[in-house]
């Protein structure tokens, strides 16, 4: 959100005007200028080298004429408040820093840890559903009094050996003959007497199901899909980390816009100001007109109004700094030199190879390819489903009465089973296909979306590409006009000094000099700005996973 240049309508109206009359020669012995250096020499300059000034002839005849000499001291002002306004401080904000705080309290990467968390514990889930089946079972059933009579009036005849039943002596009386068994035994009748059921029963029972054909055909490949997809997760996570940090790192250049923009409009007031104390000497020495000091007085209000902007441009930008970093913006302080060179685009090698480098490196890719070989597993792990199922059962009951005991009998005892268990269902085999055909139509979805990345990052770095070359080409340019247009300054002051010139004349070149400042400003940002977009597009930004700063 670069701001507009603080030029208003009326300011430029008031600078084209010129004087109809010429102003008053330099006073004898007067200088055309006086020598001085930046006091900031020792730093990148923003612009050409710079040549300061003397108050004008004008300002020299009234009371006011001091202040209006110590408003121009050193045409270096504007190089001079950029300078002082954009000096790294100690403990100041850098982008990285800004960056790494927004990546910290970012909503988004709260969403992106939260579904990380989700993620992670489907993983366990998956897990889970593969540990062998226990089961657990605690009863106690009551249950209504029975009387069951088996014999109802008649007699039951049993003998005690195999055999034929034959007519012979009694063995306790042989002079009688009985009806006796194979052994001599002489065979029974006996009646049935009633027995009671149990109306009160206890159970302990457990059950165990040991899934083998699951773990033949189905552990693994569900496993490493859960894997998969946590990868994926992770790495969705760090790409919008990267989001983050990339829009934090563009918010602080905004505000670095903002700082220097509101130190030349604060300059501009001064300067007008001045300009306007040359105007009233003007118009009491007759040179100049009460119009042309009106024009001056409304240069003057533009220029406020111009700082008005440029301070809430500021604040603003200042305000989102402190919203994306959830930190009070009182305080802030320029912490990055944006002079220091950046590296030249030569440097980074071809922009195919970038292209490439992103379309291999770039989280989102990455994020993309680990969700297909989770769908890949997934697919892998229906083939459980459509053979049967093997699994090994178990079961131990500790009950009273048990129900394998016959008959009943108020009493505890146990009894237990083991074996194999082979099923195969219809719906279950049906669903399966059915859900393989979802899950391939879903891997090629993420296959378009793969392809679909890596031409939106084709575009992303050609874009960051031509934005770096045209700051590098525009800074060469602006640099060359700011040497020109310092030497115009020059040149209309020794002018100006000789009688040649007009104020008006002085206003039109300390706009270009003012411009060409903020111009080379915003061109050594835009390169910042540049070399943060294509660190992103051809991923080499990575996540900072840093905590915040106390």
């Amino acid at each position: 959100m670069s701001p507009p240049l603080l030029l208003p309508v009326a300011l430029l109206a008031a600078l084209y005007h010129r004087a109809p009359t010429e102003p008053p020669a330099a006073p004898p012995g007067q200088p055309a200028a006086v020598p001085g250096a930046s006091p900031q020499a020792n730093r990148p300059s923003p612009v050409g080298t710079p040549t300061p000034a003397s108050a004008s002839p004008a300002t020299a005849q009234t009371s006011s004429a001091p202040d209006a000499q110590s408003a121009d001291t050193g045409v270096d002002e504007y190089q001079d408040n950029v300078l002082a306004a954009l000096a790294p401080q100690m403990g100041g904000l850098t982008a990285a820093e800004v960056a790494r705080r927004a990546a910290v309290s970012a909503p988004a990467m709260a969403v992106k840890r939260a579904e990380l968390k989700a993620t992670a514990a489907d993983l366990d889930r998956t897990m889970v559903r593969y540990i062998p089946s226990l089961n657990l079972t605690g009863s106690y059933i009551r249950n209504n009094k029975v009387d069951i009579d088996l014999g109802g009036e008649g007699a039951s005849v049993g003998a005690l050996n195999e055999g034929p039943i034959v007519v012979g002596p009694c063995p306790d009386n042989p002079a009688t003959q009985c009806v006796v068994d194979s052994g001599g035994v002489p065979v029974m009748a006996a009646g049935f007497a009633p027995f009671d059921i149990p109306v009160n029963n206890y159970s302990l029972q457990a059950a165990l199901s040991v899934p083998f054909s699951e773990y033949a055909m189905r552990l693994l490949p569900a496993k490493r899909g859960s894997e998969s997809e946590l990868g994926a997760a992770e790495l969705r996570r760090d790409a919008e980390q990267v989001r983050v940090q990339l829009d934090a790192q563009l918010a602080y250049y905004d505000w670095l816009r903002a700082v220097a923009q509101l130190a030349v409009a604060e300059r501009s007031i001064t300067s007008a100001s001045a300009r306007l104390v040359d105007g009233q000497a003007g118009l009491a020495a007759g040179t100049l007109t009460s119009t042309d000091v009106l024009r001056l007085e409304d240069l003057v209000s533009s220029a406020e109004v111009s700082r008005v902007r440029a301070a809430s441009f500021e604040r603003l930008a200042r305000q989102h700094l402190g919203v994306i970093m959830e930190e009070p913006e009182i305080g802030f302080k320029v912490g990055e030199d944006v002079f220091e060179p950046v590296p030249t685009l030569a440097s980074w090698g071809a922009r195919e190879d970038l292209v490439h480098e992103g379309q291999t490196n770039r989280l989102e890719i990455r994020s993309m390819l680990r969700s297909a070989d989770a769908l890949d597993y997934a697919v892998r792990a229906l083939r459980g489903d459509l053979y049967p199922q093997l699994a090994g059962i178990a079961d131990v009951t500790h009950a009273n009465p048990n129900q394998r005991f016959f008959p009943a009998t108020n009493e505890w005892n146990t009894s237990w089973m083991v074996g194999l268990s082979l099923t195969w269902q219809l719906g279950r085999f049906l669903d399966a296909r059915l859900l393989r055909t979802n899950l391939r139509a879903q891997e090629d979805v993420v296959q378009a979306q793969v392809l679909e990345m890596r031409r939106a990052i084709e575009l992303e770095v050609n874009a960051a590409w031509e934005e770096y070359t045209r700051a590098q080409a525009a800074l060469v340019f602006d640099q060359r006009s700011a040497t020109v247009a310092q030497a115009a300054y020059d040149e209309q002051v020794a002018l100006y000094r000789a009688g040649e010139a007009t104020t008006t004349d002085i206003l039109q070149a300390e706009l270009a000099r003012m411009n060409a400042t903020l111009r080379e400003v915003n061109d050594r940002i835009d390169l910042h700005v540049a070399k943060a977009k294509l660190d992103r597009a051809s991923g080499r930004m990575q996540p900072a996973h840093a905590e915040a700063s106390p």
